[in-house]
């Protein structure tokens, strides 16, 4: 019996299962076309080519050990992002690039490409990234995580390190992020603020209190019930911030959780009022955070509620807009 060619097969399979998972390898990766060809033929064809939040191009390579031409496509790649530049936005319109946004080339690899990515993360390459997936089940259901490895100058001695990528904060929301930040890791000591490139979870002990992900220059808050909020402003800030103290209160047991439909039902809006001020107080009382971030938190505490019994404070409405 004569057998087909093992190489390509071992690729799209790859490829079927990286393609789509884009946003579980990096927060907001969506794929905007397949089989790139960037070297005239020479090489073969870049695997795909996605959008990252922050409206950058992002040129995607899977990785086998049996891919002999694995090297030349990226550095092939790696080559003509620095060659086309600005100018891929207008080439590609489809892709909806924002000008001034630096590509790069990401090259993810499984159990079949160690040996591969080993010796492309040690090439001085601009651009270039590398991450492996580790695929797994848990009760039948498939599982993936990620591991960054460290490339290029930033490489060190450790065969396999991970190297997290820092949090792409856009420059108009940094303040905002270093305030969102400072609050999140004095509620208590065992609160871990951790994540991918565009995409940051705070933790306590494991269990989520909130997420905050970079999207096309904005900041946007997820909670714990996964709905995305702003954070446009000081009242954006403080709602956001008042839900990890609350959130972190409900793990610990410093305060009730408050059912709001159910006070409403039963005609009791002003004593939910009361026991949802009562129980921020007790939060913030127990949090480790400054007088002034405490104050901030807090201000107009005695205030309506937000319609949808979300906040608790009046300060997080902030005056009359």
């Amino acid at each position: 019996m004569i057998r087909g060619p093992v190489l390509p097969h071992m690729r799209d399979a790859l490829w079927a299962l990286v393609s789509v998972r884009l946003d579980a390898i990096e927060r907001g990766l969506v794929l905007v076309a397949e089989g790139i060809d960037c070297s005239a033929g020479q090489t073969g064809l870049v695997d795909g080519l996605a959008r990252d939040a922050n409206g950058a191009p992002v040129l995607l390579l899977v990785a086998t050990d049996t891919d002999g031409l694995l090297p030349a496509r990226t550095i092939a790649a790696c080559d003509f992002l620095q060659r086309v530049g600005d100018a891929f936005g207008a080439a590609v319109p489809e892709g909806n690039f924002c000008a001034g946004r630096t590509g790069r080339v990401i090259v993810v690899s499984g159990d079949g490409g160690r040996s591969a990515v080993e010796m492309l993360r040690r090439l001085p390459l601009v651009g270039l990234e590398a991450c492996r997936l580790e695929a797994f089940r848990i009760g039948g259901a498939e599982r993936f995580a990620v591991r960054w490895l460290r490339t290029g100058s930033a490489l060190s001695s450790v065969p396999v390190e991970d190297s997290a990528p820092a949090f792409e904060v856009p420059a108009a929301c940094r303040s905002t992020w270093d305030a969102l930040e400072s609050v999140a890791r004095r509620i208590d000591p065992a609160v871990a603020v951790d994540g991918g490139r565009f995409s940051r979870r705070i933790t306590w002990r494991g269990r989520l209190l909130g997420e905050v992900v970079a999207v096309d220059g904005e900041l946007r808050a997820l909670g714990s019930d996964g709905i995305a909020r702003g954070l446009a402003g000081d009242r954006d800030v403080r709602s956001f911030a008042d839900s990890l103290v609350r959130r972190h209160a409900q793990f610990t047991g410093l305060a009730p959780v408050v059912a709001p439909r159910e006070a409403q039902a039963a005609g009791s809006t002003d004593r939910l009022r009361t026991a949802r001020a009562e129980s921020l107080r007790e939060s913030m009382q127990a949090a480790r955070i400054s007088n002034e971030e405490r104050n901030a938190l807090t201000a107009g505490i005695g205030g309506e509620l937000e319609d949808d019994g979300t906040s608790a404070v009046e300060g997080a409405r902030g005056p009359s807009e």
